[in-house]
């Protein structure tokens, strides 16, 4: 879809950000059937996944929805303070900072919002971000190196900015990215976790002999997993990077002066860093990471062009602009400065996709190198072991039925419970437990062996 200028980012960027949330709820129930698949098989077979579809449609897929909707709205509710916890800011009024507040009070007036919380991270990072929930309850947040290094009128670029956030409903629908986000990355993490290298290649190499179905879905699964987390960061990238823009759109409107929002974003370019910020906080920041798999803003090379375009010479050429500083803290001048103008062009970036990435260690088919090699083995092994049944339809459907591995996970708990209680029962009449007939499972991997049924 073709978007005309700054502003017509608002009409596209609401109907984008509707249809990329729903990619969220794709990935949680991605996700869930890779988390549920194995357990399902266990101790409840006839609404797992793979061995009854309907059945696990009409009971798992409800719950993991409500379950999931529970967790997101317990992570929404405490949003405010978890970030005030992750990035230790502090609120202030007049008395604390009154040249912030001051300059802050007739933007909020213009935007025609409730007075906002205003707060400070004591930080010579040049950051800012705006976060709450509702605007009556939303919190303008500013570092010390931002305050104390920009001039009044590119502070006033960046609040009006953060303003713009808090009257589009910007934060909330950020806080509900970064939550769905986190919670995404919470569960793959999980999965995902480190062991030795060794161990997942032997074990693919030995599912090979006894269960090849295992290979592919072994694979398949880490595909599943690492796609749900990829498609999460571009999600977040394109819904913050929409944002940002239309954020950016706001503040020149607000300001009637674009070359400050300008000079203010060449300010904090690469300076901006607060140190180890989780990715969903680094991305409610009018600076964020705009490569890797934190990305979530537009490059500061893309904003500037994208406002140039617009407003054209009034973005690159001002007058002098009022600086209240304290003289110390200012480059020169007695209360106004002038402009710094740059003519340099503008670094296009990279195609968002291009830039968001799962940044675990593993490739687009979830496998670390180590893996790689140990699925390459295994499915060599597969197709010299199953040469025969691989040249048929049937041999092949019989190869790698999956459902032969929910049967006998199905039977290993059912088996362990039985021998539990036959054991149990022996001791209590005092005669030696009998063996459990369950101890041999050999005819199950015998039936899915190379040939089986000729």
């Amino acid at each position: 879809m073709r978007v005309n200028g700054l502003y017509g980012h608002v009409a596209h960027n609401d109907k984008r950000s509707i249809q990329l949330l729903g990619g969220f709820v794709l990935s949680f129930q991605m996700i869930a059937i890779v988390s549920l698949w194995a357990p399902l098989a266990m101790w409840d077979p006839a609404h797992a996944p793979f061995e009854n579809w309907t059945g696990y449609l009409l009971r798992w897929v409800p719950l993991t929805m409500i379950a999931g909707a529970g967790l997101f709205a317990l992570q929404f509710a405490w949003h405010v303070r978890t970030v005030q916890k992750q990035t230790g800011f502090r609120f202030v009024d007049n008395a604390d900072e009154p040249r912030l507040c001051r300059i802050i009070e007739p933007l909020i007036i213009a935007a025609g919002l409730p007075t906002p919380y205003v707060a400070v991270i004591d930080s010579p990072a040049r950051n800012a971000f705006a976060c709450g929930i509702r605007a009556q309850d939303a919190v303008l947040v500013f570092t010390r190196g931002l305050i104390d290094g920009l001039d009044d009128e590119e502070l006033a670029a960046v609040a009006a900015h953060e303003i713009a956030h808090i009257k589009a409903g910007d934060i909330r629908l950020i806080a509900a990215t970064n939550v769905c986000v986190g919670t995404l990355e919470w569960f793959t993490h999980r999965q995902f976790r480190k062991v030795p290298w060794y161990q997942e290649s032997l074990s693919l190499i030995l599912s090979s002999f006894m269960l090849p179905v295992i290979v592919p879905l072994y694979i398949g699964f880490s595909t599943l997993r690492q796609q749900a987390l990829r498609g999460a960061h571009l999600t977040r990238l394109m819904v913050s990077s929409a944002r940002e823009l239309v954020a950016d759109a706001e503040a020149v409107r607000l300001t009637q002066n674009p070359a400050a929002l300008v000079s203010a974003l060449r300010a904090i370019d690469g300076r901006s860093g607060l140190g180890d910020l989780s990715s969903g906080q680094d991305a409610m920041m009018i600076d964020g990471a705009t490569d890797g798999p934190t990305a979530s803003h537009p490059t500061i090379a893309e904003r500037i062009a994208a406002i140039v375009a617009v407003t054209g010479s009034m973005a690159l050429v001002a007058p002098s602009r009022r600086d209240t500083r304290e003289p110390s803290q200012r480059p020169g001048g007695f209360g106004r400065r002038a402009a710094l103008v740059s003519t340099e062009a503008p670094t296009p970036a990279a195609p968002a996709r291009h830039r968001a990435t799962a940044g675990n260690g593993r490739n687009w088919l979830g496998l670390t190198p180590a893996t790689s090699w140990g699925a390459l083995i295994a499915c060599s092994m597969i197709a010299g072991i199953h040469a025969q049944d691989l040249t048929t339809p049937a041999g092949i459907a019989r190869t790698f039925d999956v459902r032969v591995v929910g049967r006998v996970l199905n039977l290993a708990v059912g088996c362990q419970t039985e021998g539990f209680s036959a054991t149990r029962a022996a001791l209590i009449a005092g005669v030696n437990p009998k063996p459990n007939e369950c101890d041999d499972m050999s005819q199950i991997f015998k039936s899915n062996g190379p040939q089986a049924g000729h």
